[in-house]
């Protein structure tokens, strides 16, 4: 049912216009947030991850499809050390500002060689061309008593709106995704979901955590 609104693995160019979109973007993306109902939507998301995420001072955090910086931000100010990645310049340039190192990489091939407390992936899995194998280079920079959080648009009719709105305004494709089929990709990298929830009626929100050595 939801196929065809997913990005095709052919589609060579799809992974192009999405950078460009956001690289278009980067320059009034923290506003348009701090606008009535999104504001609104943005904190009440803010609370959730927190919530899971559970940050602590002297943490290091990867931020992967960090945006503007704007949870990059929140994480240094309470004194937590975060790298930030985005493949759209602009939202590498933007987050700079707030991080400890701001990197410009396409997270679906992201291989870091250094491995994080917490690693957080808001927004940006649906637009990978394969979500499941990004999911899985995610986990594999999680230390050994770390967390993933990841924030996903839920497979439901409920986030058709999301999708449709993506592809007929900005003309880029979203992957509507299943907690179940996450949280084996998760498992096979040696994690464990701690917690998920539905912050709002399309999307889901998800903790995975490396167990102890």
């Amino acid at each position: 049912m939801y196929a065809w609104l997913a990005p095709d693995p052919a589609d060579a160019g799809h992974r192009a216009r999405v950078c460009r979109l956001y690289d278009r973007l980067s320059g009034s993306y923290s506003a348009r947030r701090r606008r009535g109902v999104l504001r609104w939507l943005a904190e009440r998301d803010a609370r959730a991850i927190w919530a899971l995420l559970e940050p602590r001072p002297g943490l290091r955090v990867l931020d992967a499809g960090c945006g503007d910086g704007r949870h990059a931000a929140m994480l240094t100010a309470q004194g937590l050390r975060v790298w930030a990645v985005d493949f759209a310049p602009g939202m590498a340039a933007a987050a700079a500002a707030h991080v400890e190192r701001a990197l410009c990489l396409d997270i679906e091939d992201l291989d870091l060689g250094i491995c994080f407390d917490r690693v957080l992936c808001i927004g940006a899995l649906e637009f990978a061309t394969d979500p499941v194998r990004c999911l899985e280079g995610l986990a594999r920079h999680v230390l050994p008593g770390g967390r993933l959080v990841v924030q996903v648009p839920r497979r439901s009719p409920l986030a058709l709106p999301y999708a449709l709105w993506q592809r007929l305004r900005h003309g880029v494709h979203v992957h509507l995704l299943e907690g179940r089929l996450l949280d084996e990709a998760a498992r096979r990298q040696g994690l464990r979901l701690r917690a998920q929830c539905r912050p709002f009626v399309h999307t889901l929100l998800l903790c995975w955590e490396r167990p102890p050595t």
